[in-house]
């Protein structure tokens, strides 16, 4: 399983604009305590794939969210831009935020560094 650490970081302002964009819906979401889509981060049958992010902290799940839409001539409607956040359930707090522009394919991600408020 891969280590967070070993994944590589890219800062928030680095996001493209629709990724910030789609990072700000998933955060309404998340106030509004509306439903999320859970991303499977399985073990695919395809050589060289596998579990592209670490398992979630003890109490999180993975959960996922489409950046833009899909390229012209892509078979897939949603496209292959996404973020995918590790959110604790109890608090439906974001822990981790990654990003890839091609999430079929393991090692594509990019762990998102985020400033947190401290109070």
């Amino acid at each position: 399983m891969t280590a967070k650490s070993q994944i590589p970081m890219m800062s928030k302002s680095s996001l493209p604009p629709a990724a910030k964009v789609a990072l700000d819906e998933v955060k309404n979401l998340l106030k509004e305590g509306k439903p999320l889509r859970d991303f499977d981060n399985r073990k695919d049958s395809k050589k060289g794939q596998g579990p592209p992010l670490p398992d979630p902290s003890l109490g999180c799940r993975y959960f996922e969210k489409q950046v833009g839409t899909a390229h012209v001539g892509d078979k897939r409607p949603t496209g292959t831009h996404r973020l995918v956040l590790e959110i604790d359930l109890k608090g439906r707090e974001i822990r981790e935020v990654y990003y890839s522009e091609e999430h079929y394919f393991k090692g594509t991600f990019f762990r998102v560094a985020r400033r947190v408020a401290r109070h």
